[in-house]
């Protein structure tokens, strides 16, 4: 028999075929109408040391048991895989699935080289070693195959999915002692890079993201540290609700301090200080910086008795009950009081259920008008929520006494 031409094959990111003389690899997807037959292709050529039972298949492309004779479709479909890769250009097909004794075996096996398998052995080798050099080496052949988790388009199918679970968690590992290894080594630009890499895959990855930003800062790119900060807070408020962790916080001050620690000239404040203020937004912070602008606000009306300003407190009704809907109401709310309060005008938001405002100059004969606003801007944007609001005022020259200075 005439010896098959060599193939290659990649699962990581993508499923892709391509055989000698083939300029560009043929990529094709395990979903949609012929997903079963790559997915045939696929197994195949994962357990190409072997010949696969035909039940074994069967059970993996009907997992339901439908069909009145199931050997005769899979024998089927395995004509038409040989056909579907004719079609896009590779030779001798009709030999590369062959059925015998029940048995269905992927010919070319010897001859067909697979990334998953050459990245296992290099991450294996890489992790196992006490060379860092060695460790540099094969951990840097290992991050260049690794080009996105193995067989996305199939993840979710029971075969898939420890594969898939499987090669991630040695990914994570690989990456993990080979940023250590270069950052011990003070090539921060090069593990900025790898944590780029892994941040990509996994954009919510705390551990990866924290890296990412100590190494950029580290290379001297604090400005795209506190770029990624920034970028990292918006994908956390809009998937999570929630805000970056301390860690995170933490790494955004030491970029800050690298990057102005030394002093800036006018140009530089200037930049520091007016960044993003063309944006007409109400100002959210955290709890501590709210409490001190309400402070500083009292001290300004115990100056001047004349001034004017009203707490507002918005309370999510039920919140106790429905822990899973609360960050999602809230973060609604969040978008309502930035397109609805006045530039600057400062809130935060309190635990799981509240938000408060500070409306400077607002009198009691206003903030009623503000409170109802906001709930009509709520309705109107979010027609479908089941979010309710109540809102209480606090005047704050009821409060003025705690910004008396302490004997």
């Amino acid at each position: 028999m005439r010896e098959i031409a060599h193939i290659r094959a990649t699962m990581l990111g993508r499923f892709a075929l391509q055989q000698t003389g083939m300029k560009e690899p043929r990529m094709v997807s395990l979903a949609g109408r012929s997903g079963r037959l790559w997915t045939l292709v696929a197994y195949l050529i994962l357990h190409r040391d072997r010949g696969v039972p035909a039940q074994e298949l069967i059970d993996l492309l009907w997992p339901d048991g439908s069909g009145s004779n199931p050997a005769s479709t899979l024998q089927n479909n395995a004509s038409r895989a040989r056909n579907a890769m004719a079609t896009l250009g590779f030779s001798d097909t009709k030999g590369m699935i062959r059925y015998e004794n029940g048995l269905y075996r992927w010919v070319p096996g010897t001859d067909t080289w697979l990334d998953v398998d050459v990245f296992e052995d290099l991450a294996r080798r890489a992790l196992e070693t006490s060379d860092p050099e060695e460790l540099r080496t094969l951990g840097r052949e290992a991050a260049d195959l690794y080009q996105g988790d193995f067989l996305p388009d199939a993840a979710d199918e029971l075969w898939c999915a420890d594969l898939h679970a499987y090669y991630r968690s040695l990914f994570v590992r690989l990456f993990r002692r080979l940023v250590q290894e270069l950052m011990r080594t003070q090539e921060y630009a090069e593990a900025a890079a790898l944590c780029a890499q892994a941040v990509h895959l996994d954009p919510l990855s705390e551990e990866f993201n924290l890296l990412l930003m100590q190494n950029l800062t580290r290379s001297h790119q604090a400005q795209q540290a506190l770029d990624h900060y920034e970028a990292l807070q918006k994908l956390y408020q809009e998937s999570y609700g929630l805000t970056p962790s301390p860690e995170l916080e933490a790494a955004r001050l030491t970029a800050s301090q690298e990057l102005y620690g030394g002093g800036m000239g006018p140009a530089a404040l200037e930049t520091f200080l007016l960044a993003g203020d063309g944006e007409s937004r109400a100002l959210a912070c955290d709890n501590g910086t709210f409490r001190e602008i309400v402070l500083l606000y009292l001290r300004s009306m115990r100056r001047d008795p004349d001034l004017k300003a009203q707490l507002l407190m918005l309370c999510l009704e039920g919140w106790e009950a429905q822990p899973e809907k609360n960050a999602v109401y809230m973060q609604q709310m969040k978008l309502i009081l930035q397109g609805c309060l006045r530039s600057g005008d400062p809130f935060t938001q309190i635990g799981a259920g509240q938000y408060w405002v500070l409306l400077p100059g607002a009198g009691s004969e206003t903030h009623s008008a503000i409170a109802q606003r906001l709930q009509q801007a709520m309705h109107q944007r979010f027609a479908q929520s089941s979010a309710v609001f109540r809102t209480r005022t606090i005047d704050l020259r009821s409060m003025v006494h705690l910004a008396e200075p302490k004997d």
